[in-house]
């Protein structure tokens, strides 16, 4: 399981660098099929768990989200919309059966505004005038606090984290990814230095600081919704990892971080 996990990751990065390298039209069709398998998996989830959210509502709110980072005049157009099929589905539902009307109707609106509203940061640091680098330091970093935690977890953990959601993440684990972030964060920051100005070591501390401390905090959500519905992983679609949504649950809280941070004090 490991190898095939290393193997994965080592064939999908050039594909993945390449795509951030190349911007564009590319970039924003492959950033709203990511989030969009992820919501899927999302709704896959629930509908494991017994409700009945309407995924086409969750794929119109993501969407219009994505779409309001370079048409921001579509968002309160889309978001209306999604309201209004989102009471249309619910009415439907509750005729066929369902027992939970309102909760399906949330989680309609839900599924497709967690992914969307974190995730719409894959647009809006891409599109800034050094956004690739940016977003490469970004994955970086997010990337550097899982491995560290998982590594330094798996040696020296002993004190639990969060033993009730997810039994394997350790405080030691926790420090071990939190510092790995902080070296990743500085080190982007040298090697970016002497081509992009704004690339300064302060914000690599920072970055990696607040990404290292809060990012978890993704994974151990999305630990809490599969546990709630009985589910080891989102999907399998990705070999040795799981779903899309194992792969992005702190990655969406990094790019959400790391855009407001680039936003204010960059």
């Amino acid at each position: 399981m490991l190898r095939t996990r290393i193997l994965v990751s080592l064939l999908s990065l050039p594909f993945l660098i390449g795509v951030i390298l190349a911007g564009g039209a590319l970039y924003f069709v492959a950033a709203v099929g990511i989030l969009g398998v992820g919501a899927w998996e999302l709704y896959r989830l629930m509908r494991g768990g017994g409700y009945a959210p309407s995924l086409l509502v969750s794929w119109l709110v993501l969407g219009t989200i994505l779409l309001a980072e370079v048409r921001p005049d579509v968002l309160g157009p889309g978001l209306t919309l999604a309201l209004l099929l989102g009471m249309a589905t619910t009415l439907r539902g509750f005729h066929d059966g369902s027992r939970a009307p309102f909760n399906d109707y949330a989680l309609g609106i839900t599924l497709g505004l967690y992914p969307g509203w974190l995730g719409a940061g894959l647009i809006a640091i891409r599109t800034r005038p050094d956004g690739a680098a940016w977003m490469l330091a970004v994955l970086a970093i997010v990337f550097a606090a899982d491995t560290g935690a998982y590594a330094i977890g798996r040696r020296f953990g002993r004190h639990k984290l969060a033993p009730w959601v997810s039994p394997g993440k350790t405080w030691e684990g926790y420090l071990g990814g939190l510092g790995s972030a902080v070296l990743i964060g500085l080190l982007a920051m040298a090697l970016g230095q002497p081509s992009i100005p704004s690339m300064q070591l302060a914000h690599g501390l920072l970055l990696g600081l607040l990404i290292g401390a809060l990012s978890p905090l993704g994974d151990l959500a999305t630990s809490s919704f599969k546990r709630q519905v009985g589910a080891k992983d989102a999907s399998h679609l990705i070999p040795g990892h799981g779903g899309f949504m194992d792969r992005l649950d702190s990655v969406l809280v990094a790019l959400a971080l790391a855009r407001y941070y680039l936003l204010w004090f960059v």
